[in-house]
């Protein structure tokens, strides 16, 4: 739900059908302590992401950059990139703020609230 929801929010905000959540999925996946992801071929994450041929790297710094922008993730430079150390920020509160500045409609969001009860994580959207 969050990918489709992320892939909403871009379209929203740019205009234009921007699979971010693809890109975001690949992060969530690597996630390995702490909400922190080390990436050490862009190339290979592009390819997790679906991103293939010769604007595969750029098309997923290009969504990388979209969800930094959204408040999705943070990301620092590092030896073997630009976005080497990426940090996943709790997407439940992204969503509530993007939600309360109509980015994200009440239906989608409702059907979000719903999935959090269900997983146990209401708290997250309530704080």
């Amino acid at each position: 739900m969050m990918m489709n929801v992320i892939n909403d929010i871009t379209k929203r905000k740019t205009g234009k059908a921007i699979p971010a959540g693809k890109t975001y999925l690949v992060l969530w996946l690597h996630v390995f302590d702490e909400a922190l992801v080390r990436i050490d071929s862009e190339a290979d994450a592009a390819f997790e992401a679906g991103y293939e041929g010769e604007r595969n790297v750029s098309t997923f710094r290009n969504h990388m950059k979209m969800l930094k922008e959204l408040g999705f993730i943070d990301f620092r430079k590092g030896t073997k990139g630009p976005m080497q150390y990426v940090l996943l920020l709790n997407p439940y509160k992204v969503v509530k703020k993007l939600h309360a500045a109509g980015l994200v409609p009440d239906t989608q969001y409702a059907a979000l609230l719903e999935r959090a009860s269900a997983i146990g994580s209401s708290q997250e959207l309530k704080e």
